[in-house]
């Protein structure tokens, strides 16, 4: 139904005028046509006076404001041009419950008022909508000319639901094996080996000679060189000989080369061992840390607490007692912490909500590269007004959006001072509650506001 129009006038009296007027509308007036007040006497300065005019049907009326005191008559010609009106027309429920993050239908009907079409453009728009909504209309207007229209109103919250609804270790083995080699004899087996050589070969020699002049040997001297042959073997089997005979283990020692090394994490380096005063050079690999091979092939380990030094050790096999070591400095990349997911989004926890977990809390891991431990112990930068986070590295959000929203968890290893992070960003969701005082407003040009009033449940 079209609104009624009122237009403000005064009635001005020249100069020595002093009657009194009649004021009416004249002419093709619309249904309703009131002038206020109906008579009154016109003023130098101007008496005021109203006209309310509407019409129930659309339509252009031209017409007069008419003004007599019954010998003088004067108008004023005005124009009103009525548009259809608009209302609503529920077709569907006016309330709905939805969970934060999802979406509330609602339906109508508009239907033009004093004309079968509209004549004017019409607009939608809501009020009173709760914080973090939005609503949107399907048509989004309805264009003049247009008949009895069907529109849907969505109204969008906000919130975790969308409209639907290695640790990894590397132990350090310690690995043990011989090697097995010949070298030629030592300066010290060779002089002793020469020395018995001559002792015995002095008395042969004279026993050679005198056959080759034809002497007599007497079987007193024989005996004599024989026995003089058998202890200048046994000394030369007591004294290892050339070699062929176990040692005494005296003055065995076994040096090892390189004797010291710098060796980045994960690097090979050759050793080599020799056995000095031994009746072996066969010797057994041993490294504190790290493995090696019964060659002497060392393989540093991939990852340590800090930079620091091995010990590779090579134990002579005829002589356990005997052993040559070298040093080796271990350098390498320094410890670093990585946290996963670097970042995530995640809702305040308000209390009363019915959501997923996955909306509110977020399962984080750590990574220790180049360490020796996976360990970490857990924390949120500044304190529980921010979240919180367990052991396990599951961190919950807050109950309030924290000032600011981004978040940090750390990740601290024992291994190195500087921590793994990552950034939590906190999103405000729509405050469950129930809001029943939604106005859904639907407005021709040239007309007032109609209201229709909608009930929304957030949980």
């Amino acid at each position: 139904m079209s609104q009624n129009v009122t237009w403000n006038g005064t009635l001005t009296a020249l100069a020595g005028y002093s009657g009194t007027v009649s004021l009416s509308c004249a002419g093709a007036a619309p249904a309703t046509c009131v002038v206020s007040p109906s008579s009154l006497a016109p003023t130098a300065t101007g008496a005021p006076f109203t006209v309310t005019t509407g019409n129930a049907t659309a339509a252009a009326f031209n017409f007069s404001i008419q003004g007599t005191d019954g010998t003088l008559t004067h108008t004023q010609a005005v124009g009103l041009s009525v548009n259809t009106d608009v209302t609503w027309n529920d077709t569907g429920n006016t309330s709905a419950a939805v969970e934060a993050g999802e979406s509330a239908v609602y339906t109508f009907s508009a239907v033009p008022m004093g004309g079968g079409t509209f004549t004017a453009p019409v607009n939608f728009a809501c009020q009173n909508l709760p914080a973090l909504t939005g609503c949107t209309f399907i048509p989004p207007s309805i264009t003049a000319g247009s008949g009895t229209t069907p529109v849907t109103l969505t109204i969008g919250t906000a919130g975790p639901n969308q409209g639907s609804d290695v640790r990894r270790t590397g132990p350090n083995t310690r690995h043990q094996s011989s090697s097995e080699g010949s070298r030629p004899l030592m300066a010290g087996q060779i002089a002793r080996a020469t020395i018995l050589t001559w002792l015995l070969a002095i008395p042969m020699a004279g026993m050679l000679l005198m056959a080759i002049g034809g002497g007599r040997i007497s079987p007193r001297i024989e005996v004599a060189v024989c026995v003089a042959v058998l202890v200048s073997l046994a000394l030369l089997a007591a004294c290892g000989g050339l070699g062929g005979g176990a040692g005494s283990g005296k003055g065995v020692t076994v040096s090892v080369s390189p004797p010291s090394i710098s060796l980045l994490l994960g690097g090979q380096q050759q050793f080599t061992a020799t056995v000095i005063n031994g009746s072996s050079q066969t010797v057994n690999w041993s490294a504190s840390m790290g493995t090696i091979d019964s060659t002497g092939l060392y393989v540093a380990p991939t990852s340590v607490a800090t930079p620091t030094t091995a010990t590779v050790t090579a134990t002579s096999e005829s002589n356990p007692s005997s052993s040559g070591s070298a040093m080796v400095t271990l350098t390498g990349p320094t410890v670093t912490v990585t946290v996963s997911p670097g970042t995530a989004a995640l809702f305040a926890n308000e209390a009363g909500n019915n959501w997923p977990v996955s909306a509110t809390q977020q399962q984080f891991s750590a990574t220790v590269t180049n360490g020796t431990s996976q360990t970490v112990t857990w924390a949120v930068t500044g304190g529980s007004a921010n979240g919180t986070i367990d052991s396990s590295g599951l961190y919950s959000a807050p109950a309030n959006v924290p000032n600011p929203a981004a978040v940090t968890v750390t990740a601290t290893s024992a291994l190195t001072t500087s921590p793994g992070t990552a950034t939590v960003t906190i999103q405000a969701p729509t405050p469950v509650g129930t809001y029943s005082n939604i106005q859904v407003t639907a407005t021709a040009t040239g007309g007032v506001a109609h209201n229709d009033q909608i009930t929304l449940t957030v949980h």
